[in-house]
């Protein structure tokens, strides 16, 4: 919306005035989403003030769509006062919208990449780019590059930073979906090949209308084929690329977390507290007890996340029998005192193993992947 924006900024009237406003608009609510938008918009931003038609009035008109847009933000507090099951952060208060608004349950993950792991990241990396771009999407990307270097390399040093910035940031990014960080960067990357595609059926129009203009007219036909050679082979590449992912993006198949679930349903009785630590476990056992919820119920309980006030305080607000209203020092003394609170039956059971559960707990298991702690 920006680069749109700043190409029809001569444009009078409303057509100006809406652009700006769009374009204010799209980032405001792109940010509502994830805020490494950011590394693409201020770039960007910086470009429209490169080419010098940034004015006080545009700026204000872009200001107000970006304020709309960011009022989504709005909802957290309204939602988060409603006491929603999973309450993230607690955003009913200033401080609990500034954590989730700001992602600090993430910085410690911002550049925590083991150096050990940075070489594997970066082949993984490397891989997941010719699985998206395929060698000619990357030769067209490149053919892109140099139309643009020759156009405008103020746009072309503000795109290239977003992508080298989103690229640098996921490959350091220590998480398992690190990955996600790219995709504003394969956006850049893919408008790279959209414009060397441009430039080659551009080139070879021109090309094809200076050799019929030498030749006899009613020859045209014997350029026909080629042409159609052309049009298919730029259509199959999309098609070959769907036809080989098609399978690796079908989930229609995949009951891994109902599967899971069901272990779990099965092998615990009613009403245990169950701890789990990975988010496809914690997701599938909430989705189980907060959504379907079936005759049979448990307290699902994310271990990582006891770390957070916000957390423990929903947990005391649902079961305040088994959790008590001062919070532990950390995760650790949390484990303890849940095991210490709920080992009578019902029971607590982890669906993971750490050597901190076998150095303070009784662990017993009737079935892989399930121990029931009772206090030592």
């Amino acid at each position: 919306a920006l680069c749109v924006e700043a190409s029809y900024l001569a444009e009078p009237g409303p057509t100006r005035r809406f652009l700006l406003i769009g374009a204010g608009l799209t980032l405001g609510l792109g940010l509502g989403n994830h805020l490494t938008l950011l590394a693409v918009a201020v770039p960007l931003i910086f470009w429209v003030v490169v080419r010098g038609e940034a004015t006080p009035s545009s700026a204000w008109k872009f200001a107000l769509g970006l304020v709309i847009g960011l009022s989504v933000y709005l909802y957290l507090p309204i939602r988060a006062a409603s006491g929603p099951l999973v309450n993230w952060g607690d955003a009913a208060s200033a401080s609990g919208l500034y954590w989730v608004v700001s992602g600090q349950a993430y910085q410690d993950f911002v550049f925590g990449l083991p150096v050990a792991s940075l070489l594997d990241k970066l082949i993984s990396w490397l891989e997941l780019v010719f699985e998206q771009l395929n060698p000619l999407g990357i030769f067209l990307a490149f053919g892109g590059v140099s139309a643009l270097f020759k156009s405008d390399r103020w746009l072309l040093g503000a795109t290239g930073i977003s992508t080298v910035v989103l690229l640098v940031y996921s490959i350091a990014y220590n998480t398992f979906d690190s990955q996600v960080i790219t995709i504003p960067a394969f956006f850049i990357i893919s408008a790279y090949a959209g414009l060397g595609l441009y430039r080659i059926i551009s080139s070879a129009s021109v090309w094809l209308n200076e050799r019929l203009s030498e030749e006899n007219p009613n020859r045209i036909n014997q350029w026909l084929p080629i042409g159609a050679l052309i049009v298919i082979a730029f259509i199959a590449v999309p098609v070959v690329a769907l036809i080989l992912n098609y399978d690796s993006q079908d989930r229609s198949e995949d009951h891994r977390a109902a599967d899971y679930v069901k272990h779990v349903l099965d092998n615990v009785p009613d009403g245990a507290v169950v701890l789990s630590d990975t988010e496809n476990r914690v997701f599938s056992l909430w989705y189980h007890e907060f959504v379907e919820e079936d005759e049979k119920t448990i307290i699902p309980v994310s271990s990582r996340l006891l770390q957070f006030d916000w957390y423990w305080n929903s947990l005391v607000e649902r079961h305040p029998a088994i959790f008590p209203p001062e919070q532990p020092e950390d995760v650790g003394a949390a484990l303890v005192t849940i095991v210490e609170s709920a080992s009578e039956s019902p029971g607590v059971y982890f669906t993971f193993f750490h050597p901190f559960l076998s150095d303070n707990f009784e662990l017993t298991s009737d079935v892989a992947g399930i121990n029931k702690a009772m206090p030592k």
